[in-house]
């Protein structure tokens, strides 16, 4: 499967919920459970945005994954 931000292939992809991309666990800035089912994800490039840091700090996404 191929990361959409970098284009390299991965084994495994994680949905980033904030730019609403498939991307390579080497992309991902921060991941964290809400609750038992629901897990946010963020990108390096999204952690660069503060608005999308000020949602992630307050378990709010804008792409559900």
């Amino acid at each position: 499967m191929k990361d959409e931000m970098s284009g390299k292939e991965a084994h495994r992809l994680e949905f980033c919920n904030y730019t609403g991309k498939w991307i390579a666990p080497e992309n991902v800035k921060a991941s964290k459970w809400i609750g038992k089912t629901k897990r946010l994800v963020i990108s390096k490039k999204a952690w660069s945005n503060m608005e999308f840091r000020k949602m992630y700090k307050n378990n709010q996404a804008v792409y559900e994954g």
